[in-house]
């Protein structure tokens, strides 16, 4: 179930894919915790938040649109119909979204640690030269 334009859209496949196995056996593990432990209905999301992002994905949003290609598939498939080009051109649109999506907290993250190579430098240069010579006027 998801929001649009004037309510929701609810759509109700019959799982067929591989992700099912998957999806009963993480449902399982849930519930097995929260039978054991008896959390907050937050604590519950956020478990199942965290054991989507274990798998790949950033929410339920993506997860649930992953799932429902997965799904459509594993239908088209199992009834010998050719796929449909779209899904496959969603699906690469999705892949390539992801890859870029990784080098952009790669990029980040490197962008994190070159912000402080110039205080670095110049506590390195101070240490080293302490008048202020030509290293802490490089750095």
């Amino acid at each position: 179930m998801t929001p649009i334009e004037g309510g929701y859209l609810s759509i109700r496949i019959k799982p067929s894919s591989k992700l099912f196995a998957t999806v009963t056996e993480e449902l399982a593990a849930i519930r097995e915790a929260e039978n054991a432990q008896d959390p907050t209905p937050e604590d519950s999301a956020t478990r199942l938040l965290g054991r989507l992002k274990a798998l790949g994905f950033d929410d339920c949003d993506g997860f649930m649109s992953h799932a429902l290609a997965e799904e459509l598939t594993a239908r088209d498939t199992a009834m010998g119909l050719a796929g449909d080009p779209v899904l496959a051109a969603i699906r690469m649109i999705e892949e390539a979204l992801a890859r870029i999506h990784g080098e952009i907290i790669t990029l980040f993250d490197s962008f994190v640690t070159i912000r402080l190579m110039p205080t670095n430098m110049r506590i390195a240069a101070s240490r080293l030269e302490p008048a202020g010579g030509p290293i802490t006027a490089i750095s």
